[in-house]
């Protein structure tokens, strides 16, 4: 990391009151541009890691974003979700800072939920 980072990283750390104070000022003097940008932030975060895992299904080849998910191949997600506490879109946010660690892909809703009342299998697979 180059030197600015750190400083500029540890000026963060140690000034997080001020940005709560200030993300809060703007967000009650325009709700709506905030949500706006809230919203496209979620999007940009998503489509990247979306981006590197495939932008489809690894099972059956969906390819509708709003079906797809991220998956854990050795199962616990609930479990790291329980432990640290971070919601879906800091999740993508974690995969992206750690380099998009393996153990990880895409599945559609359906694999994905096929999967868990299966024990492990999704019902395409025995196909």
């Amino acid at each position: 990391m180059k030197d600015i980072e750190k400083v500029s990283k540890k000026w963060n750390a140690n000034h997080r009151e001020y940005y709560r104070l200030r993300d809060k000022r703007n967000y009650e003097a325009n709700p709506e541009l905030f949500k706006k940008r809230a919203k496209e932030y979620r999007a940009r975060i998503k489509f990247r890691v979306f981006e590197h895992y495939g932008n489809k299904c690894s099972c059956c080849g969906e390819t509708i974003k709003e079906f797809l998910s991220i998956d854990h191949i050795k199962n616990g997600g609930t479990k790291m979700r329980r432990e640290t506490g971070i919601g879906t879109t800091q999740f993508y946010k974690w995969l992206i800072d750690h380099n998009f660690p393996e153990g990880y892909r895409l599945l559609c809703m359906n694999c994905n939920w096929g999967r868990r009342m299966n024990n492990g299998t999704c019902p395409h697979e025995r196909k």
